[in-house]
């Protein structure tokens, strides 16, 4: 009896691993490519800095292509230019590029993939970086995503666009030197062409200042704090895209 229970259970534990699924998302896929070089994988293949009059990027990855492509080229090597397979930048004269495409994660709701230039494994990137892949989750009932990346760092920042209510729309990577005074540098993604504002409150969640405000394009910024005159204590820098808004604490001293 007690061996039947274990094959039982066993047998439900397996249906319900399978039956773990994930349907089918709309990706927009987003690569900053400033500073971008080409040969940065390493080998022999001579380091170049990514032109985007010449040069074209795309994915390679599990779920987005099967790792495969018609056309794998050699570094230094001519390559067709292919509008159905390659980024296109967000706006004339952006560094940003973009593509979106139906995907289906993992099992486990992951996707994995890289970016590539001139359609070159010799020019990849994140080599020797831990499995030399991206990997990102996607939220449990998502439809569609937005995933935010910079060529040949492993971060990636996902929001959604549809599927899950309030999406989260800006995130902050780094508020530099802190604790700070005189000027201090906040990096930030933003992920919605929309207002920005950039701003400082007290623990009371007062306004102290504002440091931007406008327009942005979708991907990575920085900004230049200047918390001189300011009294000595503990704020919190945020940035709000729409009605989203990220936060980090901030110390300034005299």
């Amino acid at each position: 009896m007690k061996k039947n229970l274990y094959t039982l259970f066993f047998a439900l534990a397996v249906v319900a691993f399978c039956s773990n699924t994930y349907a089918q998302v709309t990706v927009t896929y987003q690569v900053d490519m400033t500073g971008a070089m080409l040969g940065a994988a390493g080998g022999t293949c001579p380091v170049l800095p990514f032109d985007a009059s010449t040069d074209v990027v795309q994915a390679m990855g599990a779920e987005y292509n099967g790792w495969s492509e018609a056309e794998n080229v050699a570094c230094g090597t001519a390559f067709t230019a292919d509008a159905s397979i390659d980024f296109a930048p967000v706006s004339a004269g952006s560094m940003i590029y973009t593509r979106t495409k139906d995907v289906t994660p993992d099992a486990l709701g992951k996707l994995t993939w890289k970016y590539r230039i001139n359609h070159s494994w010799d020019n990849d990137e994140l080599r020797g970086v831990g499995d030399g892949n991206r990997h990102a989750s996607i939220p449990t009932g998502a439809a569609a995503v937005t995933i935010v990346s910079l060529f040949n760092d492993t971060t990636n920042t996902v929001t959604i666009n549809s599927g899950v209510q309030n999406p989260k729309l800006a995130e902050v990577r780094a508020v530099y030197p802190n604790p700070a005074s005189g000027n201090a540098v906040i990096s930030y993604y933003t992920l919605s062409n929309d207002n920005v504002s950039v701003y400082l409150t007290n623990m009371l969640g007062q306004s102290v200042k504002t440091f931007f405000n406008g327009n942005q394009y979708v991907g990575l910024h920085n900004e230049t704090m200047d918390l001189t005159n300011l009294s000595t204590g503990i704020y919190f820098v945020n940035v709000r895209v729409g009605n989203s808004v990220a936060s980090q604490k901030i110390s300034i001293l005299d």
